[in-house]
């Protein structure tokens, strides 16, 4: 096998996420050959399909990282308002030490919102992120796999097409540099 390049990531064959990626049909061959993660995502950068690439990320990366990755690209576009800085620095909380009391909180915010922007879809990642979806005082209902993954690259695409349409591809550009720092290592969250 490969080297592999990023250490963070626990998946060991693209396989194992490529089903989750929901890739449309041209790009579909590219899921069928690479054996790593790195080489769909190499595959996916070199096809131009960089929402698919982002979504590779999410996936890829442990549901805290992929998280983080949410939180460090809609911080990079700013809050529109202050609900949305009140779930970012929520969700900041949350990357810092993961809880369920914290994700519920971000979730709440969320809630109030409508869920109408980047911010809300961060909070949404860190509360499906959990242990469980329920209320705290009824039995425990486990996320699906790769629940908090697809709100994660939900918010990153959400925050790439805010502002000027034609900057979308820059932003989403900018987004998969920082999630490759992150899946290398040289980006952590702060602990």
């Amino acid at each position: 096998m490969t080297a592999r390049r990023w250490p963070i990531v626990a998946v060991e064959r693209a396989a194992e996420i490529a089903a989750r990626l929901d890739l449309d049909a041209p790009l579909l061959p590219l899921a069928a050959e690479p054996a790593t993660p790195e080489q769909l995502y190499d595959a996916l950068r070199a096809a131009e399909a960089r929402p698919e690439a982002i979504r590779l990320l999410c996936h890829a990366l442990p549901a805290r990282e992929a998280v983080f990755f949410a939180l460090q690209c809609v911080r990079s576009i700013g809050p529109t308002d202050p609900a949305d800085g009140q779930m970012l620095v929520l969700c900041e909380r949350w990357v810092r030490e993961p809880g369920d009391a914290l994700g519920r909180d971000a979730f709440a915010v969320a809630e109030r919102t409508g869920m109408k922007s980047a911010a809300a879809w961060v909070a949404i990642a860190a509360f499906w992120s959990g242990s469980s979806l329920a209320p705290p005082h009824v039995a425990a209902v486990a996320p699906t796999p790769g629940l908090a993954a697809k709100a994660a690259s939900g918010a990153i695409l959400f925050a790439a097409v805010a502002g000027p349409p034609l900057e979308a591809p820059t932003r989403q550009r900018a987004f998969l540099a920082i999630g490759e720092q992150i899946a290398t290592g040289a980006l952590r969250p702060a602990k």
